[in-house]
């Protein structure tokens, strides 16, 4: 059991980088009288500031992800050098798209408090249907899981880090999570039993597809909400 709780740690840092989009959501709306006023002034343009915003903050956004996953990679044990930096990359794409929601809710919500609220909202809905808490989700509703912007990075880190672990035995796990063990007290649990007994059942590329489509469409639409609510009156 050692081997799996531990395991967890590292998979952790995923939904640790989520909260990073309460930061950035209050941001915009804090700026945006600011940034109205130099815009209409045209002193400068609101790509200039999107993209200015999203390179100077990068420090904020990256480095304390990686000290933190640097730390408990190598604290769980899992000591597979290709297998951190695969699932590093992960982090740091998830990073950026946790980044890239903030800045969509912030820039789409004109009062201050209300993007606090929904950003609490969509983060607490997407953690649900991501089998984060619990993946005994209703089987009509298995596809929402689908929708959540942590699913998909959460996935793809827990293959990597279970597809190679080493076979557990039956007495050494939770026997109710796993039906084989009820027959066969010998029988061993692979990675891959326990990543379908999660509802990972998919290729890890098109989890990671979906981390992508994510960070895409949440940048897109912050750009367009940010064009539509931030520039100054012509």
């Amino acid at each position: 059991m050692s081997c799996t709780s531990n395991s967890v740690k590292p998979i952790k840092a995923t939904t640790e980088t989520e909260q990073d989009i309460i930061l950035f959501s209050i941001k915009v709306p804090s700026e945006r009288g600011v940034v109205t006023k130099e815009t209409a002034a045209k002193a400068y343009s609101v790509s200039a500031y999107y993209l200015a915003k999203s390179l100077t903050e990068l420090p904020l956004v990256l480095i304390l992800p990686v000290f933190f996953y640097i730390i408990a990679y190598w604290m769980a044990g899992l000591n597979g050098v290709p297998q951190f930096f695969s699932s590093l990359f992960i982090l740091l794409l998830t990073a950026l798209k946790a980044q890239g929601l903030g800045y969509m809710i912030g820039a789409a919500c004109l009062d201050f408090k209300f993007a606090i609220f929904l950003t609490n909202t969509v983060i607490i809905f997407s953690l649900i249907l991501s089998g984060f808490i619990t993946h005994f989700l209703p089987a009509w509703f298995d596809w929402a899981k689908y929708l959540s912007f942590i699913f998909h990075p959460l996935s793809a880190m827990s293959i990597i880090i279970f597809q190679d672990i080493q076979p557990l035995p039956c007495n050494a796990l939770s026997t109710e999570l796993f039906p084989q063990c009820f027959t066969n007290a010998t029988v061993v649990i692979t990675g891959h039993d326990i990543l379908v007994e999660a509802g990972i059942t998919l290729p890890i590329y098109c989890y990671i597809s979906g981390l992508v489509i994510f960070f895409l469409l949440f940048r897109i639409i912050a750009f367009i909400a940010m064009k539509l609510h931030l520039r100054g009156p012509k």
